[in-house]
């Protein structure tokens, strides 16, 4: 596809996310029967959601989070809504209730502080996924070298630091393969040095071994999330 075709793409496929992860699993997953999704911390059901998108477009699934939107969801959503600590065993019961198969196409997972034993959490008790965005936030490390300053609140640098590594470990232990490591974002006052603030996972036994090579020749480290997904579209081809 051409640099032309690619952006008359993204102007074709509105998003809610804030950084097009509904796109990119849309793509992805596009051939998928019966597409489901978890969409951990997922606060508004519309604005920077990363799940309505495939709602839209025929997918099943739950929202979580440890805020109550539940009123939200009602008047904008389909998709059902729990207040739950993801951390819990109630939260275990829960995916054992909307996924008895313990297989997931898509796990959007941003919960801060708690990712890392959520993850922990969700792998220990035998669910899979094929497609996970997982936010480590590594950004704040990036920021504070650049700036000297900290915008991690209450998590320290160490913690931030090992949620990106220690996550790493778990997933690639359990046979999970990154697709794109250290997804990123611009600031207009660091120009073009990339903000990596999510790692985004497959599982390779899930994808036809065409599909698993291309998936290979496109992946990458530090890119922008357009550029990422651009290589996503270009995988499906």
């Amino acid at each position: 596809m051409t640099e032309e075709q690619l952006e008359s793409n993204h102007e074709e496929i509105g998003y809610y996310s804030n950084e097009m992860q509904d796109v990119a699993a849309l793509k992805l997953l596009k051939n998928a029967d019966s597409p489901t999704f978890l969409d951990i911390g997922c606060r508004h059901p519309v604005e920077i959601n990363n799940t309505l998108l495939l709602e839209e477009n025929g997918w099943s699934g739950i929202c979580v989070d440890i805020d109550d939107y539940s009123e939200e969801f009602k008047e904008k959503r389909q998709t059902p809504f729990y207040q739950i600590d993801s951390t819990s065993d109630e939260f275990i019961e829960l995916l054992e209730k909307h996924f008895p198969q313990k297989v997931i196409h898509y796990v959007s997972l941003d919960v801060d502080s708690a990712s890392l034993q959520t993850l922990k959490n969700i792998l220990e008790n035998g669910f899979k996924f094929i497609f996970m965005t997982f936010e480590h936030d590594y950004h704040y490390v990036r920021t504070h070298e650049l700036s000297n300053k900290w915008h991690g609140g209450d998590r320290t640098i160490d913690e931030v630091k090992s949620c990106k590594s220690s996550s790493k470990k778990m997933l690639s232990t359990c046979g999970y393969k990154l697709l794109f490591e250290n997804v990123s974002f611009h600031e207009d006052y660091t120009g073009i040095i990339p903000h990596p603030w999510e790692d985004w996972w497959i599982n390779p036994m899930c994808f036809k071994y065409g599909h698993l090579v291309r998936l290979d020749n496109v992946s990458g480290k530090n890119m922008h999330f357009k550029d990422c997904v651009d290589r996503i579209v270009i995988s499906t081809h």
